[in-house]
């Protein structure tokens, strides 16, 4: 697994613009709708990328669900691992992404499923080293 750098200085401003584009594009998937105050509150977790890139999860009891990614692809690919471990290490034991479908072609081999929904994956955190 590569190391990578989270950037915890990165202003919430520029963390929000990139979720923004997100947003933009699938407005019935990602709401940020208060975002900050979910964030301050526990609701979301933000994972910041290196320098361009960002995952929002938001656990729900055993189970974490990927609100949103946006920057690099290459960035959200090797940090999936991680946020994974994370979440497992929380106590989540399956965690899912909805979304597009060219999702698949990148996670199919990193051990996701696709769901019960259309556009949905599921991974089981229990393989998850």
């Amino acid at each position: 697994m590569k190391t990578l750098r989270l950037d915890l200085e990165r202003p919430l401003e520029q963390i929000t613009e990139q979720l923004m584009r997100v947003q933009h594009r699938f407005p019935d998937l990602v709401t940020l709708e208060n975002f900050e105050e979910k964030v301050k509150e526990g609701k979301l977790q933000v994972f910041p990328i290196r320098t361009q890139s960002v995952m929002v999860g938001q656990r729900h009891e055993d189970s974490v669900r990927i609100v949103a990614a946006a920057g690099l692809l290459q960035d959200i690919l090797d940090f999936l691992p991680v946020f994974c471990h994370w979440y497992k290490r929380a106590g989540c034991t399956t965690a899912t992404l909805g979304g597009r479908r060219g999702w698949s072609k990148y996670l199919i081999g990193m051990g996701w499923k696709h769901g019960d929904y259309d556009g949905e994956l599921v991974k089981d955190l229990s393989d998850v080293g």
